[in-house]
């Protein structure tokens, strides 16, 4: 069993807190995710509901010819009011909270927004129910930045505010151990889903 995860690629919208928002790809980012994997083979395709993810494992499924599945539990983190908001302005109006939820997100979460340990206990049921169902295959899994830290969050059983130092740059290619389910930048060495 190998697992690669994808993270979607460049979008519309990139300077500010875009989770649950369907914000869509741009070309230049739909083409980075289509050569990010155009050397790797899979069996399976796991998509974040998300157009930025689901288009994208859409098309892969039918170039060759696997199965795919759209599930909501890969979505990424939702930030509540905070949605579509620009960084920069919330930093300007609200630094302290803004501060805060980068500093500890279990005791400062967004007005609205997903608890931070109920999205990390949505990754963990996602996990285990990937390990529980997909065995004996090569999977693909599409989808986002904050998904991608919050399984290594989990692996590794660092402090909260460690979540967003991990670099999960646009079209990246991530490996997810699943006998210890670290998280770590994919290379050829750390995975079988190569050739």
């Amino acid at each position: 069993m190998s697992i690669i995860l994808l993270r979607h690629g460049l979008t519309e919208h990139n300077n500010g807190f875009y989770g649950s928002t369907d914000s869509q790809l741009t070309d230049e980012g739909f083409q980075a995710m289509l050569e990010a994997v155009s050397n790797l083979n899979f069996d399976h395709i796991i998509s974040s509901p998300l157009q930025r993810c689901a288009k994208v494992a859409q098309q892969l499924a039918q170039q060759r010819s696997c199965s795919y599945h759209i599930l909501p539990e890969w979505q990424e983190y939702h930030f509540g009011d905070w949605e579509t908001l620009p960084i920069q302005q919330l930093w300007n109006e609200q630094p302290e909270a803004l501060t805060a939820f980068w500093q500890n997100p279990y005791q400062s979460t967004p007005p609205n927004a997903e608890a931070f340990d109920v999205f990390l206990d949505r990754l963990r049921k996602a996990k285990q129910h990937l390990m529980e169902n997909c065995q004996t295959t090569r999977t693909l899994i599409i989808t986002h930045a904050g998904v991608i830290r919050g399984l290594r969050l989990i692996a590794e059983q660092t402090t909260a505010n460690e979540w967003l130092t991990y670099p999960v740059a646009h079209a990246s290619l991530h490996h997810l151990c699943p006998h210890s389910g670290k998280v770590e930048p994919f290379t050829s060495l750390n995975a079988s889903v190569n050739g």
